[in-house]
């Protein structure tokens, strides 16, 4: 079938023709007309008849309106009668309209632009933004590609083919990732205190004070607490392949479940065992005198740099 690559790229503009009168009606009706040309030679009549059902009233999310276009294409080629395409179109606004409002607008687009918002808090700046906006759009327009296909191989069996894609199934994994991106913003926002010290507005690097000679020895507590980062952060990693196989070792019985379960209970006990003697042994604390001193820099870099500024003003 020719005019599959036009009818893509008019895809992409079929929410610039929305109205109140057929919604997307028309935007429907311009991508399918492409695809309709091969027909005009073997069936004139019925060549006008699709052009016109193909520009009646529709609405859905515009993410997904291939799936009509190419389903509705397909039932035409197939000599389908007019008033079963018509109500493929009726009955395709609901399902294309929730499922993509839900996968899109309440999924991937809040997800993405939580994850932009986490880059640029965390310095990422101009990078957060590109990336989300690249991210977007190859999922944009792989999605127009594969609903276009979908719809143009199934016809009137499109909504069977619907249901059993990937569409259904990514909606609440998306929807959960929508939620722990957006939430961790949220929650950073509200709940994280602002309360600024003279210690946390000093400059921080590494762990080592900035001030002094840059050869000065780090201290033994530094590389102490790298050590079991590493150690604890590697042993929390198992908890991922043990929740994506739980599930399925689950199935085999109640014996297995509550052997897997009680497993990962014994691990996650060592752990904390673990964690409460490096803290009752002091690894994670850097001591008085050591919190004392650094106040006492932090001060003596604000007063420094507060006596700048009131050397530049008489100059200014």
């Amino acid at each position: 079938m020719n005019g599959t690559g036009r009818a893509l790229l008019r895809l992409f503009s079929v929410q610039g023709v929305w109205n109140y009168e057929r919604m997307l009606g028309v935007g429907v009706g311009y991508a399918a007309e492409p695809l309709l040309e091969d027909l005009k030679a073997k069936d004139p009549v019925r060549h006008s008849e699709a052009v016109v059902r193909s520009a009646e009233f529709f609405n859905c999310n515009p993410n997904l309106a291939g799936l009509a276009v190419g389903a509705t294409v397909r039932a035409e080629y197939d000599s389908a009668p007019g008033t079963p395409v018509h109500f493929l179109r009726t009955a395709l606004c609901s399902p294309l309209g929730a499922l993509g409002d839900q996968l899109f607008w309440a999924g991937l687009l809040p997800a993405l632009v939580g994850a932009a918002l986490v880059v640029v808090v965390l310095g990422g700046g101009l990078w957060g933004i590109i990336g989300f906006l690249v991210a977007y759009n190859i999922v944009h327009v792989w999605t127009a590609s594969w609903s276009l296909r979908t719809g143009l191989a199934a016809g009137m069996g499109v909504g069977a083919a619907i249901g059993s894609s990937w569409v259904p199934r990514s909606i609440p994994r998306v929807g959960l990732a929508a939620g722990f991106a957006v939430g961790n913003v949220l929650l950073s926002q509200f709940v994280g205190q602002r309360k600024q010290t003279r210690t946390k507005l000093m400059p921080y690097e590494c762990g080592k004070d900035p001030v002094g000679s840059a050869r000065e020895r780090f201290s033994v507590k530094f590389y102490l607490i790298a050590m079991l980062f590493i150690l604890f952060d590697i042993e929390v990693i198992f908890l991922v392949p043990w929740a994506a196989v739980f599930k399925t070792l689950a199935g085999l019985g109640p014996a297995m479940r509550w052997f897997v379960y009680l497993e990962m209970m014994v691990f996650v006990g060592l752990l904390l065992v673990g964690y409460i003697y490096v803290v009752k042994k002091g690894a994670f604390d850097w001591g008085e005198k050591a919190r004392r001193e650094a106040e006492a820099e932090a001060r003596a870099l604000h007063d420094l740099e507060a006596r700048r500024l009131r050397e530049r003003r008489p100059a200014a």
